[in-house]
This record gives structure tokens, sequence and C-alpha cells, in this order.
């Protein structure tokens, strides 16, 4: 039986990002309470340096800020420590700021400087980590996950691509990150692309 959510893929590339610098990564769903690691039995000291939180549909507002404001207990408070991304937070970045003093990052994550780190390496195509996740709640089954293309031409007025990624990009060659995904997992017999609009691409022949 296969899962039926899709998996965090955002979240999944900054897995990769940290790891490769030798962090410690670990992934939780919702207001998980495992976060709250005890530095010794006499303190009560949060371990955890950063915090990452991306976000889906606008109607799930009120549960997006409630995880937020829940969060900043597992960095002691810092709001500087905590990093909000992803559809809503795109979309409504001031009524977020608004309600728990955290400025979202906007758009595509395409560089560490978004996150507060030096570099010019693009986070977006990095290969997702797989194995942060339970397998059992997410999609991962059999599959690659990639987009060839970012943003769209068309700007209708009700779609809200054009505020998330504004810059349209006709062609990304995923070749590189499929590698590195064969390389750590195996061959997968399924390609799910994530693209807004595969189809007004005019490489969609070499795509």
């Amino acid at each position: 039986e296969e899962s039926l959510f899709y998996p965090p893929i955002g979240l999944l590339k900054l897995a990769t990002f940290h790891r490769q610098r030798g962090d410690e990564v670990k992934f939780v769903i919702g207001c998980n309470k495992a976060i709250f690691q005890v530095a010794d039995m006499f303190s009560h000291e949060i371990l955890w340096d950063r915090i990452y939180i991306t976000t889906l549909f606008t109607f799930d507002w009120k549960n997006i800020v409630k995880t937020i404001n829940f969060y900043k207990n597992a960095v002691g408070g810092s709001i500087h420590k905590i990093y909000v991304g992803g559809i809503m937070a795109s979309l409504m970045p001031d009524d977020i700021y608004e309600e728990t003093g955290i400025q979202p990052v906007i758009g595509i994550l395409d560089s560490p400087q978004k996150i507060g780190f030096n570099g010019n390496e693009n986070i977006d195509l990095l290969p997702p980590d797989y194995s942060v996740l339970d397998n059992r709640i997410y999609a991962i089954n059999d599959t690659y996950y990639a987009y060839t293309t970012r943003g769209c031409k068309n700007r209708c007025s009700w779609c809200g691509v054009p505020d998330i990624e504004p810059t349209y990009c006709n062609y990304i060659d995923i070749k590189p990150m499929i590698r590195q995904m064969r390389a750590t997992y195996g061959d997968k017999s399924r390609l799910k692309l994530m693209d807004n609009n595969l189809l007004v691409s005019p490489n969609l022949e070499q795509i």
C-alpha cells in the first residue's frame, strides 16, 4: 500500500545541505515534543541550533502559526534561529511576521545566504535526503522527485506561482541530481516531475 503524502522536498534538500556540512538533522511532523532535548539532568538548555518549518496551503494558517510559536521554545525563544518557507510563507509573509515575529524565506531557496550562510551553492538543485523520512507516511516508495522547470510563462491572476517563483526557468538539468540519488539509494522505477507548468517550456523535447 502506497503512502498518500508527497514528501516535503524543500526540507529534504535542506537536510542534504546540512549533512554535507556535518550537521545533525532530525525531521519531525507537527508540534512534536520529542525535539526538546535536555543537555543534562540539571539543565533544560535547548540543543537545536536551527529549525526549519515548511508551509503549504493558506487555509492551514492557524495551525502554521501555532507550530511556529511552539518551536520557538526549541531554540531558546530566539526567532533568529527559526526559518519558515514554502507556499503559504511566500504568499503571506507579512501576516506571518505580524503573528510570530519571524520574517519568512520567500520563494525558492537557491542560495545559502537566504538562511544566513556564506556561499553560492544552489540548495534547490541538491538531491533530497530521503533517509530522514518515515516511508510509511510519505510517498517515497520507488520514486525520484524533481523539477525540470521553475515558474511559469503565464501570469494568471488567480495563481500564486508568479509570487513564489517570479523568474521563469525553462530548463533545469536534473541528471546530476539523479546520478547522486542513484548512488545513494539505488535505481528507482518512477520519476515524478513537480513542475508548475511543464508543457509551457520551449525545451520540452530536451526535458
